[in-house]
């Protein structure tokens, strides 16, 4: 009897389970199947085909099309961007500029390295599961731009505070947002988001004040790059001429394909070896000179509107006997990138960590950002962690938080890769409104009259079989957010620090 029992209840279960139906925190219930594109990760294909196509790329439906989430995010961004670089423009002085207008095709030799920062501290010794926060070049127009040593220090050492106080264990900082550095660089201009003038120096360091700050309470810190986005017109006409991206824009031959403009931002060519070089050789360059724990690099590969701007490269690519369709070429490209920053990271000092956060939306990632995580962590020796960008409730009708954990999960083959799921900590009690049947989600969600999205969120990442930690994005909405949704936080936080501490 007891034996009958077991074999029905499992057979209930199993029922259940093939249903896929979500109970919402509402009591609606929401198929979590329809309109959705299913990706069988257990057979899919990494790397281009004896056709020279990426499996995927073509089938997979951008079903967010214009309404993409991402999309919308990145114009609110762009925004936001534009009008903080607008208001540095008018208030920095008149920084060393000049031209190239030589058509020497050879990769710019680089200035002259200035004398390395001081040496910070070795990281503390750290295992297990990582607790990290993002802390974006947003953050740092607050905690950081036009302060002096003393002003930055104080406000980073009580961020690390309260980071640390909530269980965190990792800081993953913005340290190259724009083809710029918020540290001593032979490869980049010094960025505005320190002293407020783009190529000036703030008179200190600010990445070895973080890495002291963070590894004096026991964090890790992650050094966070956005490797293809430059800067606008205007800030390209205030680089030093002797900085490789002035150079190649300066020149009639490589301008418009090592660097290609557009929405009047200038962009990387990934499918141009030097640029490649330049990229990596950044990547190590922190490396060398600061005690980092990990290098960092977000969703950002090529951006949203390319056209033709990459055609000459990928001529010379079609010229030299290469088989790939443009779309598939763009994909290899990024592959190359990420496997050669990972291999020059790597050859300064083989236990910084390498970790990629794309876009949770996979469709989003090949036919826009043309870029397959697959690969990354399918296949051994691109990176440490993959982090996608897991930004969805548990209702969301195009991406259920469940559901996506699990997809990225079944992507992360590689032994030693670490899935970190990355999440919205942004959201918390506002309306999510591209995700149908979750719009309120982020606000109704209560438990015993408490707040828990994010600690559910937290608790099933931990089920996944490849889990190594979360990453929440990002400090301003954990720590100063806006006083109608203060409560919401605060109720969040309570609930995160059950489980994380």
């Amino acid at each position: 009897m007891k034996k009958a029992y077991i074999i029905l209840l499992l057979t209930t279960l199993f029922i259940s389970l093939s249903s896929c139906k979500v109970i919402g925190n509402n009591g609606t219930i929401s198929d979590s199947s329809s309109n959705i594109f299913q990706e069988d990760s257990s057979n899919l294909l990494y790397g281009p085909n004896e056709l020279g196509e990426y499996p995927g790329f073509n089938s997979v439906p951008d079903f967010f099309n214009t309404s993409n989430i991402e999309e919308v995010v990145d114009d609110i961004n762009n925004k936001l961007e534009n009008s903080l670089l607008d208001s540095s423009d008018s208030s920095s002085d008149n920084s060393s500029s000049g031209s190239d207008n030589g058509d020497n095709n050879s990769i710019p030799t680089p200035p002259t390295p200035p004398a390395p920062p001081p040496i910070s501290p070795t990281p503390p010794p750290q295992s297990g599961e990582m607790k990290a926060v993002w802390i974006s070049y947003l953050d740092l127009n607050y905690l950081l731009k036009g302060k002096s040593n003393q002003q930055f220090s104080n406000n980073i050492n009580k961020a690390f505070d309260n980071i640390k106080s909530i269980g965190l264990n990792t800081v993953i900082v913005h340290v190259r947002p724009f083809s710029d550095a918020l540290y001593q660089s032979s490869f980049f201009p010094w960025s505005s988001y320190g002293s407020g003038t783009l190529g000036k120096s703030p008179g200190f360091d600010p990445l070895t004040i973080m890495v002291n700050a963070a590894h004096s309470r026991g964090l890790k810190i992650h050094a966070w790059l956005n490797p293809m986005r430059g800067p606008t017109d205007a800030e390209m006409n205030k680089i030093d001429s002797n900085y490789n991206i002035k150079k190649w824009h300066s020149n009639g031959t490589t301008r418009g394909d090592y660097v290609f403009n557009i929405s009047n931002r200038w962009y990387y060519n990934p499918g141009v070896e030097e640029v490649r070089n330049l990229i990596s050789d950044g990547a190590a360059e922190i490396v060398k000179n600061y005690n980092v724990d990990g290098i960092h690099i977000d969703d950002y590969f090529y951006p949203s509107g390319m056209g033709s701007q990459d055609s000459a490269a990928y001529q010379r690519y079609k010229s030299s006997g290469g088989k790939l369709s443009n779309n598939n070429w763009r994909i290899e490209n990024n592959n190359i990138l990420v496997k050669q920053m990972n291999t020059a990271i790597k050859s300064v000092k083989n236990n910084v960590i390498f970790g990629v956060s794309p876009s949770g939306n996979n469709s989003y990632n090949m036919n826009t950002m043309y870029a397959d995580p697959r690969v990354w962590a399918g296949t051994p020796g691109y990176l440490d962690q993959i982090i996608p960008q897991i930004y969805y409730g548990f209702n969301n009708s195009a991406k259920p938080f469940e559901k996506t954990v699990n997809e990225w999960n079944g992507y992360t083959k590689v032994s030693g890769v670490k899935l970190i799921v990355g999440l919205a900590t942004y959201k918390i009690g506002l309306n999510d409104a591209h995700a149908g049947s979750g719009l309120n989600e982020w606000i109704d969600n209560k438990n015993n009259g408490q707040r828990n999205m994010m600690q559910r969120q937290i608790l099933f990442s931990r089920t996944a079989s490849k889990y190594g930690g979360i990453g929440l994005y990002d400090y301003k909405s954990l720590f100063t957010p806006n006083g109608d949704i203060q409560i919401n936080v605060k109720d969040e936080v309570d609930k995160i620090k059950e489980i994380l501490k």
